[in-house]
């Protein structure tokens, strides 16, 4: 492509781009659509983010271009040539009054070589004419106007609410692209006069809920086609951005809404981003649209109640039979409720303590109930039973694993029994291992996104359900879980050196400190090196703390399993004994999530870039 070629589609790209924004901000800030396309009008905001970070990977959009673009507010504010229309928009006479200098001193951007110019401008020039009026009136039946008189001052206080309950109900991804943002693109792009200013927001005077979602399908068709556009690094790059943005709007919104349109939209297809984006985002706002089902969380708005109420069955002792303990954890067993397969969890508590539990151990066998996404590699809870001393979580056993004829004992085994097992040795690749760990990340990034710890993961609560299908951990043991609340009570660990190995040391004793993201992080790490070293935990740190079985341990001190985070730096964090087995990439997540072992009580450090970072690392491996 020739120079003069190349600025001329540079400089359509970037007007039409800033047309595009315009469109975008007419309908985020447009009034009068109704609560039933809430939905689709936060799905619009996600693609609008997706189609600005596009802009930013192809370098149509500079911030540095943005910032130099402000020392020229004022020519353009007292340019005659330029004429406003009373919408924000310039007519259409207008750019072609700019002189050619000016043009090309507006648009001159140096977008990516890579960018196949043509066909992104083929598919900006389509989405431009979808948001603008004329196009959703003519393709939707979709109709924004200027609000009408009446409707601002005869329609009195019924309407005057309804304007500003529009307003301040303000979700966390409306602000995901900024209004000043918005203003830089379009005084750059001269659809406004003002660098501070933006188009007059509008009507709907007409919006029907399934044309105005076929318009969002649209919409998400092309940004989708423009990140096809991308070279594989750049999407790459691209997606982890977004993910990390979607995962911190997970982590703090609070609004049902909200939470529905990362459920749904899906981000982008399969085609365009690595699956696991899409998996990791879906599940963690499925999981926190379950906390507010449970009424864990409150809602943002009173409006936004969840419309299925959360309940369980209740379950009959006397359904339970042939329970049988098959493992070497005392705490879990295997048997059939009502004829079906069926895992099961027990769960001895301090008597004082039960009463204040009930509610927790309700919200976790509901949380662990509702959450059917398959990418959240746990046991779908069917109930709980209370006994005197204890309470009996009940799972549904893998429907992947059920033999419809057969009742004998079904195949269930830990990651503690694995690693034991001689058989296995040979059998466990580290391809298999690689999944599991990114498996295990995965599952903790949504469940840590959504606001719910662990507080026990280890070896033991790894479990598999296939034989020979190593590379599908379920993580279990969520008996302890608790939510990351201020108010949560605390509830302390038993004091067996089997288990307190694998916490971290402000959760060991009695009392330990409040349970922290950086804690599981910590234990997550330990998994990570047993993998590596397909050695029982016990025996990597035999020469800290000897471990035996757990009737001879009654001797053993906490404040010497406290000191395992500081042995494991010394003796292999700086050994590279880690980086020899695994590799570079695998050692840097161990060793970032064993060093949170030394943080101190006062620390609370923020574990979401991090454990974002593992999965993308992790998902690059090829083995």
């Amino acid at each position: 492509m020739d120079p003069g070629t190349a600025l001329a589609v540079v400089s359509l790209s970037f007007q039409v781009f800033g047309g595009i924004i315009k469109g975008f901000t007419l309908l985020a800030k447009a009034h009068n659509l109704g609560r039933d396309a809430t939905l689709l009008q936060t799905m619009l905001c996600v693609e609008e983010a997706r189609f600005i970070q596009w802009a930013r990977a192809v370098e149509l959009l500079k911030d540095s271009d943005l910032q130099s673009g402000e020392s020229d507010g004022n020519d353009l504010e007292h340019d005659t040539a330029t004429t406003q229309s009373d919408s924000g928009a310039i007519s259409e006479g207008s750019i072609a009054a700019h002189s050619v200098a000016d043009e090309a001193s507006l648009v001159q951007v140096q977008v990516d070589p890579r960018l196949n110019y043509a066909l992104a401008s083929q598919l900006m020039a389509q989405l431009q004419v979808i948001l603008t009026t004329d196009g959703l009136r003519q393709r939707y039946k979709l109709d924004l106007v200027e609000m009408p008189e009446s409707k601002s001052t005869l329609a009195g206080p019924k309407t005057t609410s309804l304007i500003e309950e529009t307003e301040t109900a303000t979700t966390v991804l409306e602000k995901l692209v900024s209004d000043t943002l918005r203003q830089r693109i379009l005084f750059r792009a001269r659809f406004v006069q003002k660098k501070n200013h933006l188009p007059k927001r509008l009507w709907w005077a007409a919006a029907d809920k399934q044309k105005f979602e076929n318009m969002v399908c649209d919409v998400r068709g092309i940004v989708n086609g423009l990140w096809n556009l991308l070279d594989p690094v750049q999407r790459e790059d691209s997606s982890a951005m977004m993910r990390q943005i979607l995962a911190g709007v997970i982590q703090i919104s609070q609004s049902v809404s909200e939470l529905r349109a990362l459920q749904q939209s899906e981000v982008a297809d399969s085609d365009t981003t690595p699956t696991y984006a899409d998996d990791v985002v879906a599940l963690a706002a499925d999981l926190k649209l379950t906390r507010i089902e449970i009424k864990d969380i409150e809602p943002a708005g009173k409006t936004e109640a969840p419309t299925v109420s959360a309940t369980l069955s209740a379950m009959n002792r006397s359904m339970l039979t042939n329970v049988t303990q098959t493992s070497i954890n005392v705490n879990v067993a295997q048997g059939f409720y009502d004829g079906q397969p069926v895992w099961i969890e027990y769960k001895d508590v301090p008597q004082r303590l039960k009463g204040k539990l009930t509610s927790r151990v309700k919200n976790l066998a509901l949380l662990l109930a509702l959450t059917k996404n398959p990418s959240f590699h746990t046991l779908r809870c069917q109930g709980y039973l209370e006994e005197q001393a204890r309470f009996v979580f009940i799972y549904h056993w893998p429907e992947s694993s059920i033999s419809q004829i057969s009742r004998e004992t079904r195949f269930g085994m830990s990651l503690t029994e694995l690693i034991r097992d001689a058989k296995t040795f040979t059998s466990i690749s580290i391809t298999d291992r690689l999944q599991v760990a990114r498996e295990l990340c995965k599952t903790l990034l949504a469940f840590h996104t959504a606001g719910w710890l662990h507080k026990d993961i280890r070896s033991d609560n790894v479990m598999f359900f296939r034989e020979n299908n190593w590379s599908m951990p379920y993580i279990t043991g969520f008996s302890f879980a608790r939510q990351d609340s201020p108010s949560e009570i605390s509830e302390q660990p038993s004091k067996e050196p089997l288990a307190d190995i694998y916490r971290h040391p402000h959760a060991l004793g009695e009392p330990s400190a409040s349970f922290q993201k950086h804690m599981d992080m910590y234990s997550l790490g330990l998994l990570l090196l047993e993998l590596a070293e397909w050695k029982a935990l016990k025996h990597i740190v035999a020469k800290c703390v000897e471990v035996r079985k757990v009737d001879g341990n009654v001797g053993v001190r906490l404040d010497s399993i406290a000191e395992i985070p500081k042995w494991l730096d010394n003796h292999v964090v700086a050994t590279g004994q880690l980086k020899f087995r695994m590799g570079d990439i695998y050692a840097d997540v161990a060793h970032t999530c064993l060093r949170y072992g030394m943080t101190s009580a006062e620390e609370c450090p923020d574990t979401l870039p991090d454990l974002l970072q593992f999965v993308r690392n992790l998902e690059q491996i090829c083995v």
